[in-house]
């Protein structure tokens, strides 16, 4: 089971690479679901974002797991295209209100790639159980990321192969300015790059490293 962190009443927890669940007493919210196991009626989804079609962020077996009657999906064209016509098709720019949290589109992307080009896939700012998350999504240091205000909690990727490593991720510490920081999207033992991330950022934000 992977431990949870906890911040006046609202519970994360990570299944590994990009996949969390973010609950409050008033509601489930997955990013990119994947590998979430047994799933209890009452961890079921209200809302869940999707932030582009790669395999990694997409599962139709486990968002079939966190599905339940008036479940939302949101996603990119390309996550439409995969999971079928229950996604609701976003853009970037967009603004949603849902089970009463509130979420903006952001750009998510790596420049010049074929494999993320900008508006393939996106990232999350979202406003749930009175705290401002940041869910950065498959990306590289970008401009843009400035523009992200009063972030409590950011959802970075730290791993370097088609997002940002452990040092664009520290540098964008700087323009996000957020509370806690939470790495992802990284390769856990000898090589894992988050001892050399918190290392980089510490005294800037509180690093959150989840398992």
């Amino acid at each position: 089971m992977p431990n949870p962190f906890d911040l006046d009443g609202l519970q994360i927890i990570y299944f590994g690479w990009s996949a969390f669940k973010i609950k409050t007493a008033d509601a489930v919210l997955y990013f990119n679901p994947s590998n979430v196991g047994e799933v209890p009626e009452e961890d079921k989804a209200d809302l869940i974002l999707i932030g582009n079609s790669h395999d990694a962020n997409c599962s139709e077996e486990d968002i079939q797991k966190i599905m339940k009657d008036g479940s939302k999906i949101y996603g990119p064209q390309k996550v439409e295209d995969t999971i079928g016509p229950d996604v609701l098709v976003v853009t970037g720019g967009d603004t949603y209100t849902e089970k009463g949290v509130e979420f903006n589109i952001v750009p998510a992307y790596n420049e010049g790639s074929s494999y993320n080009p900008r508006d393939f896939g996106f990232g999350f700012e979202v406003m749930i159980g009175g705290k401002k998350l940041y869910f950065a999504g498959d990306t590289d240091l970008i401009p843009g990321m400035q523009d992200r205000d009063d972030i409590d909690i950011a959802f970075l990727p730290i791993g370097g192969t088609d997002v940002m490593d452990y040092r664009d991720a520290s540098d964008s510490i700087d323009m996000i300015k957020p509370k806690y920081v939470i790495p992802m999207h990284y390769k856990v033992g000898l090589d894992s790059p988050v001892e050399s991330f918190k290392h980089r950022v510490s005294g800037r934000a509180e690093v959150v490293v989840m398992t």
